[in-house]
């Protein structure tokens, strides 16, 4: 399917209609303008794609000058680079990825919980106790080290680390409880919900769910897990 699709836009991105690891891709595109087509794959369509994927798995990114991409970050960071939201030199552009790195932490430490089977409720105690207070602590500590807190995380303009920081602390982390995150990251949040591009995303375009109600996940699956998401 994917090997003889024919590319009729600035790109396609394949993936499922869930937040989960399309969100960020989906984002960067619309704050960068790219005129791309999102193909929402449903489960069914799923099961005569997956074998043209390179790992078997989506998301899958094409254009006419990478060919075909896999692999989330990878396509995170090549259409970061491509549309100009990596960084303006090399220290911003390790600052991003440093910030990248640690939101990924936190992702990781999400979805362990979410996939963990009955040992959620150990697993989730954990992960409110501890886990996300630490990771929060430090996401705030790298956001006051430019600017004060009171801008992006690197340099003066949006970057790749401010959409993934969002995703993860509005998609993965906010559902487990508000209270759970740093006034400042709450300020950074409404900041980002106002860039007009994220705010037309938001209302418009952004999925339901964090993932997809599949057998054996225990949360962000509901939409009554994300009810109230932008009251604060």
């Amino acid at each position: 399917f994917l090997s003889t699709y024919c590319i009729m836009s600035a790109g396609d991105l394949f993936y499922f209609d869930f937040r989960g690891r399309g969100f960020i891709i989906r984002v960067l595109l619309d704050i960068a303008h790219v005129d791309y087509t999102d193909h929402r794959v449903t489960f069914e369509e799923w099961s005569s794609m997956k074998s043209d994927c390179t790992f078997g798995q989506l998301p899958v990114w094409k254009d006419s000058d990478v060919g075909t991409l896999s692999q989330s970050h990878s396509i995170h960071r090549y259409l970061a680079n491509k549309y100009n939201l990596n960084g303006k030199n090399a220290i911003e552009t390790a600052r991003i990825d440093e910030i990248y790195e640690e939101g990924n932490d936190l992702l990781d430490a999400s979805i362990r919980v979410v996939f963990s089977g009955d040992q959620f409720e150990e697993k989730k105690k954990n992960l409110i106790e501890n886990d996300i207070p630490k990771h929060i602590g430090f996401l705030t500590s790298l956001l006051k080290r430019n600017n004060d807190g009171n801008g992006w995380f690197v340099g003066d303009s949006l970057s790749l680390a401010d959409i993934q920081v969002f995703h993860i602390v509005n998609n993965l982390v906010r559902p487990w409880g508000p209270e759970l995150i740093s006034d400042e990251l709450k300020a950074f949040l409404k900041r980002f919900r106002e860039v007009p591009e994220v705010s037309k995303y938001l209302k418009e375009k952004m999925a339901k769910t964090t993932v997809a109600p599949v057998p054996g996940v225990k949360f962000l699956h509901l939409e009554e897990h994300f009810a109230g998401e932008f009251d604060n």
